[in-house]
Parts: C-alpha cells; sequence; structure tokens
C-alpha cells in the first residue's frame, strides 16, 4: 500500500489511514480523493477491497480555521465519502480540533459503568480483591495512550478524570463519599494522582528514547543537546533540546515530555535499568508532590 500513494500512510492491523497537510480545505480535498482513488486501485489491482461506506474523512485544525473551511469534499471513484466532527481510532475518539474533550467524556462514561459494576459486588470482595480489579477494570482507562492527549486537555477535563481516580480510592478503600483524598491516600494504594502518572507514562517512554530501545519513529524526532554542541557536560548529555515554543505544540507529547524529562535530576536521568527507573521516578514525584 505504501507504494500507492505519495501521502503519509499509517497501517495499523486493519485500520489504514492516509494523511495530508496544508492550509486551504478545498486543496486538501482534491489530493485526498487522489490519494484514496490510487489506494483503491492499488486494493483492486491485489485481490483486496475498500469499504468506501465505511471511510470516513475528518478535517482537522483550530476552531477559527475550521470556521472558515466551507469546502472541504472527498470523493472516490465518484462515492462521495462521509465528513465526520469525530473519528474511533484505536479506541479513541478525535474531534476536529484535538480538543481532547472527546476523549474524556469516553474515559469517564467507561470508569463510570465499571464503577457501579464493582460496587454492586463490593460486599464479596476484600480490600486486595477490590484494588487488584481496580487497577484491571479502572486504571487501565486513565493510563490508555495518556501521554497524548492529557497534557492538551483543559482543566476542567482533568479534574473530571481527578474525581474518578478519587471515586477509585474511596472504593478500594471503603470510604464514604465525602472523604477526601490526598497523597496520604494514594500513597497508600502506591498510586499516583492521574497528573504525575500520565507525566511518569512520559518519562518511561523518553528513557527508552534515550537508550536507544523505542520505536524508530520516535528516536528521529529527539535531539540530545550534546548532539548539537561541541561542548559537553553531565546536563548536554541526558537533555533534550526543547521545541520553540508554538501555539501548534503546546500540550503535545513533543514539548511536555522533553519540558518534564529536563527538569529530572541526572543521577535518575542515568539510569540503565527500566524497572529501577520507575521505581525512581515514582518516588521523585510523590516526594515533589509531598512538598508542594
Amino acid at each position: 500500500m505504501p507504494t500507492s500513494v505519495n501521502c503519509k500512510l499509517i497501517l495499523y492491523a486493519d485500520d489504514s489511514i492516509l494523511m495530508v497537510s496544508g492550509k486551504d480545505p478545498t486543496l486538501l480535498a482534491k489530493k485526498l480523493s487522489t490519494e484514496l482513488k490510487s489506494c483503491n486501485e492499488w486494493l483492486i489491482d491485489n485481490k483486496l477491497s475498500i469499504h468506501l461506506g465505511k471511510t470516513e474523512a475528518i478535517l482537522f485544525g483550530s476552531k477559527f480555521k475550521l470556521k472558515e473551511a466551507t469546502d472541504f469534499s472527498i470523493h472516490c471513484n465518484g462515492v462521495p465519502i462521509k465528513e465526520s466532527s469525530s473519528i474511533n481510532y484505536l479506541g479513541i475518539p478525535l474531534d476536529k480540533s484535538l480538543s481532547g474533550e472527546k476523549i474524556v467524556n469516553a474515559v469517564v462514561k467507561k470508569i463510570t459503568a465499571r464503577q457501579r459494576f464493582l460496587y454492586r459486588q463490593a460486599s464479596f470482595l476484600n480490600e486486595n480483591a477490590r484494588k487488584i480489579l481496580s487497577y484491571a477494570l479502572i486504571q487501565c482507562n486513565f493510563d490508555y495512550a495518556c501521554s497524548s492527549w492529557y497534557s492538551a486537555t483543559t482543566k476542567k477535563c482533568k479534574n473530571k478524570l481527578q474525581v474518578m481516580q478519587n471515586n477509585m480510592v474511596r472504593y478500594i478503600l471503603s470510604e464514604g463519599p465525602r472523604t477526601h483524598i490526598g497523597q496520604k491516600e494514594l500513597n497508600k494504594l502506591g498510586l499516583l494522582n492521574v497528573e504525575d502518572r500520565v507525566t511518569q507514562m512520559k518519562l518511561n517512554t523518553i528513557h527508552k528514547i534515550l537508550n536507544n530501545s523505542a520505536p524508530p519513529y520516535l528516536n528521529e524526532y529527539f535531539d540530545k543537546v550534546c548532539d548539537q554542541h561541541s561542548h559537553g557536560t553531565r546536563q548536554s548529555e541526558f537533555n533534550f533540546i526543547p521545541p520553540k515554543a508554538s501555539k501548534a505544540i503546546d500540550g503535545t507529547f513533543y514539548a511536555t515530555a522533553i519540558n518534564d524529562w529536563n527538569k529530572l535530576p541526572n543521577d535518575i536521568k542515568n539510569t540503565m535499568s527500566v524497572g529501577i527507573f520507575r521505581k525512581l521516578v515514582k518516588e521523585y514525584l510523590t516526594n515533589k508532590r509531598e512538598n508542594r
């Protein structure tokens, strides 16, 4: 398939995405229609087919730019492709402005349903069983792809997620609905709050990038300070060059992960073992939160 198109093609199992970028929605639509037609012809030549009825198109951009976009019509062999205001990709709902609000609402909805289920079984479970089930059925929803979307969401959305985690902690500890949940309660369960957990997972990925164990497509975007400057220091050896400030990348994994990484103490960054690194990062984030 990659040989059939001249644009970015993302493949994951049976989910395929064609991506083009630019400033003119009309030109983008024409280019995408051309690429889709070319891809469709390749599929036919190889005795495969694409379900055009299930194919969707979405135009990403700022809310201001999207208001100005009036002509964005994709066609393939005369068949119009449905334009959607949001799409689901690998379990993540993405809206046109990539605000993350739909993702948060979907996470909250899923957690609420599972929390109700667990409360109905609470009388049959001890604390350890409640903890295991909560981690397996609820915590995983906070974690899934959080590095890519959490930082860009609004404060209101982040508060929603923290409220959901607090409810989970109350359930595990058999506390009342109005019981305050702070660092003490989180420490008792060996948990980080939602914000720190996201930071931990981003730092885990950067650690892999530094030690060349991350996917190649991530490695190429992160440049160490020492690779750009001839003078070498301990700081330059472990730190990455931060991106220039821009609204386009504020809140992205690329910008926030580098910022969080560069703030880490060097003795933690220098840890080769993945297990020990994760432990040290968790201790660092917990102590930092307690000292605020």
